[in-house]
């Protein structure tokens, strides 16, 4: 029998786990947000970073790349139609 009142020693693999945030950028309309989400793949010994689209007014996210490179430094066009970023691909 599990004892829910148990506790979980945090251990250092456990920090592999966690997804972070970063490099958001409010859309100039203001109803967007774009930002970075930081993984680490430990069996691929790989960081990944992604971006993600998230409709202020509707609170929808969308996956915009697809999460096997480091996509960072999202920025909006001035018009909110477009978003460039940086991206590290194929090691390059």
């Amino acid at each position: 029998m599990t004892d829910s009142n148990q506790t979980k020693t945090l251990q250092p693999e456990d920090l592999f786990k966690f997804k972070f945030l970063t490099n958001a950028a409010i859309s100039p309309d203001g109803e967007k947000i774009v930002y970075s989400v930081f993984t680490t793949d430990l069996e691929k010994e790989k960081d990944f970073v992604t971006l993600f689209l998230t409709d202020l007014k509707t609170g929808t996210t969308r996956q915009l790349t697809n999460g096997m490179s480091r996509d960072t430094s999202p920025a909006w066009s001035p018009d909110s139609r477009t978003i460039a970023f940086l991206s590290k691909r194929t090691e390059k």
